[in-house]
C-alpha cells in the first residue's frame, strides 16, 4: 500500500495532542498511522500514512481536526 507523508506546522506543544487525534481518528478505517515526526525548534510535524491515495490521508485530517499543508507520496525504506 502506498505511504504518504503530511507536512503542517504547529506549535510543538501542541504535537502530543494532535497525534492522539489522529491515531484516534484512524481506527478501524482505511488509512493506518505509521508514525509522526517532530522536529524541535522549527514548529514541524511531518506524519506517514498508508493509505490508498492522499485524498483518503486527507479526509483522515479533516475527520481529526489536523490542519495540514501538503501531502506527498513517500518512499518508505526500512532497514
Amino acid at each position: 500500500m502506498p505511504v504518504f507523508l503530511v507536512e503542517r506546522y504547529v506549535a510543538e506543544s501542541e504535537t502530543a495532542a494532535l497525534t492522539d487525534r489522529i491515531r484516534r481518528a484512524a481506527k478501524g478505517g482505511d488509512v493506518t498511522w505509521l508514525a509522526s515526526v517532530v522536529l524541535p525548534g522549527e514548529d514541524a510535524c511531518l506524519c506517514l500514512f498508508e493509505a490508498s491515495s492522499a485524498a483518503a490521508v486527507v479526509a483522515l485530517n479533516r475527520r481529526a481536526g489536523a490542519d495540514l499543508d501538503r501531502v506527498v507520496e513517500a518512499a518508505l525504506v526500512r532497514s
